[in-house]
């Protein structure tokens, strides 16, 4: 007869099918423990590693999830005197968007190889920024120290138009106004509008 555990290995599994007793074996990626038992929690093939004892899923779409190195779309969300707020909206490269939103922080240290005092010099609340994740524990940490890093997409502060670069500055031609940011050396290049 059978063991019902090999039966498993490599079976299609749905989200809160059982794949095994919590007694025998954790939970391991995409997986959960529900009343003693090991679920799957995504589509995909059932994995039973009998060594370590673990139980997992291998997913037919895996989550997307923001990693050290990874080079990211955000969006600053606030501003503190050390601290910018970024909501992550896409990490370039990856077909598939982020499964939730995620915050990152670019400390002050971080924005520019400069010296920078002012945050508010560098950046300004919905900001677009292209940023380099510089690590994810205990939360993720990015950096625009890079000169094709920094903000890819501005509007004005009166208007609300697109700013255009011109001078090493951004620019709004219907206020007459010039703005400072720590920009990407290509802005201007990044066609996507974002959302509102």
């Amino acid at each position: 007869m059978p063991n019902s555990e090999n039966a498993m290995e490599g079976k299609m599994v749905m989200p809160g099918d059982e794949l095994a007793c919590l007694e025998e074996f954790e939970p391991g990626a995409y997986t959960y423990e529900d009343d003693g038992k090991v679920r799957a929690s995504a589509v995909g093939w059932a994995h039973l590693d009998m060594g370590q004892r673990m139980a997992s899923v291998d997913p037919i779409n895996p989550l997307v999830r923001v990693s050290a190195g990874d080079t990211v779309i955000c969006r600053i969300t606030d501003l503190k005197k050390a601290l910018a707020l970024a909501e992550i909206v896409k990490i370039i490269g990856k077909e598939r968007g982020i499964s939730n939103m995620t915050d990152g922080v670019i400390h002050v240290s971080k924005v520019a190889p400069r010296f920078v005092d002012n945050l508010d010099n560098e950046f300004r609340i919905r900001d677009i920024v292209r940023a380099k994740v510089v690590s994810t524990d205990p939360n993720i940490q990015l950096s625009t120290q890079d000169d094709r890093l920094g903000v890819i997409y501005a509007i004005c502060d009166s208007c609300a138009k697109r700013l255009e670069p011109r001078n090493g500055k951004l620019y709004c031609s219907d206020c007459d106004r010039s703005y400072i940011r720590k920009n990407a050396r290509d802005y201007g290049a990044w066609t996507e509008e974002p959302e509102a």
